[in-house]
């Protein structure tokens, strides 16, 4: 089932146009007489050329002089608000008018494309995409817009658009109220860098409104971008990291401290470092002691990559916890590969992480060392 983003726009929108009654008949007669419809009284003198709506089993249309009106706009204070259709039917729904696409409320008004979003991108890697998304929910009364989250890449080929890889967007984008024009970023993850070419996201979104006919209507964008040698790629930042108790069902999540982190790429000659620096295992919020029992083989785990090539683990007795000072008062724990067996009681335990150079994807390679911080108590 496609998962829902929601902007919902609670719009108060003051249309000014004609009223629901202009697109009934008036009180007088109509007659048609030799092609030309006019008004008559309920005495049946004729009162003149009939100019307004009339509404039929098969829809609305509408007269000026007593002729009715085909394939046009109807402007309401200069703007266009209405289009016949080549039978003279008023236009309900998506049409198509010279070759453009346009969207009509169920009272036959035009509504803003797209319902007032707009899509675009703010910024791109060989990775990744952040949409921006503005709603401007004026002209289209309590309408409720949603965009799903399943967006897709697109290739540009000779023959057309081929789809590349399936991305999703994360939960940066939130329930979005108000009456005025609205803005909302997210990151949506394109997986395996992108060569160069020209690329579009594709993107659905669907929106409920009493103007509209059938009360819900679906809608697309496709923003357009290009890959090229200056284009950049992601910084890959060290993973999380959790530990398992061999035998037993469960993780702890570790905490991520201070790092030297580089990222090197296959398609320059290109090197990119980063380094995090923190107040040290010591001063963590490492929240409430995890229980384990004495004798316990611990595994770190959890890498979104390969797992790092080796490990140096130390602990502090729990009484130093929140003192930097004591941070050389600490014990070698002995390790065995990626495990150790924690110390009796409880304690403040830093695990070093190091990756020597390790690739991520066809592209990316990874290399540095990252400081992790657990607190155990094992009896």
């Amino acid at each position: 089932m496609k998962n829902l983003l929601k902007l919902t726009a609670a719009a108060l929108a003051a249309i000014t146009a004609m009223s629901c009654a202009s697109l009934t008949s008036f009180a007088d007669k109509l007659k048609t007489v030799d092609g030309t419809l006019y008004r008559y009284s309920d005495s049946g003198e004729q009162k003149g050329k009939y100019t307004g709506w009339v509404k039929t089993s098969r829809g609305r249309y509408y007269y000026r002089d007593g002729v009715k009106l085909k394939s046009r706009w109807i402007s309401v204070k200069g703007k266009r608000t209405y289009f016949l259709r080549k039978d003279g039917r008023m236009a309900t729904g998506d049409v198509k008018i010279g070759g453009k696409n346009y969207l009509f409320g169920a009272d036959g008004r035009l509504l803003p494309d797209n319902f007032g979003v707009s899509v675009g991108i703010n910024r791109f890697t060989r990775e990744s995409v952040n949409v921006w998304y503005s709603h401007d929910n004026t002209g289209i009364a309590e309408c409720e817009v949603y965009i799903y989250d399943d967006a897709y890449v697109e290739r540009c080929i000779d023959s057309g658009w081929e789809r590349v890889n399936d991305s999703k967007g994360d939960d940066a984008l939130t329930p979005i109220y108000g009456e005025k024009s609205v803005n909302a970023k997210f990151k949506t993850d394109l997986g395996n860098p992108l060569p160069n070419g020209k690329y579009r996201l594709v993107l659905h979104g669907i929106a409920w409104s009493k103007q509209l006919v059938g009360g819900k209507m679906s809608f697309s964008f496709r923003p357009e971008f290009e890959v090229t040698d200056n284009t950049e790629h992601d910084f890959v930042k060290p993973p999380s990291l959790h530990l398992n108790i061999a035998g037993k069902i469960g993780y702890w999540q570790l905490v991520p401290g201070t790092s030297s982190w580089n990222n090197t790429y296959s398609d320059s000659d290109l090197m990119a470092s980063q380094e995090s620096d923190s107040m040290g295992s010591l001063t963590m919020n490492w929240g409430a002691a995890r229980e384990a029992e004495y004798g316990d083989t611990i595994e770190v785990g959890g890498c979104s990559f390969d797992a790092p090539a080796r490990i140096k683990v130390r602990c502090w007795p729990d009484k130093y916890k929140g003192d930097y000072s004591a941070y050389d008062k600490s014990e070698e724990v002995p390790v065995d590969g990626l495990t150790f067996k924690p110390k009796k009681g409880a304690y403040i335990y830093e695990i070093v992480a190091y990756w020597d150079k390790t690739p991520v994807n066809d592209i990316i390679s990874v290399s540095g060392n990252a400081y992790y911080a657990v607190y155990i108590n094992a009896e």
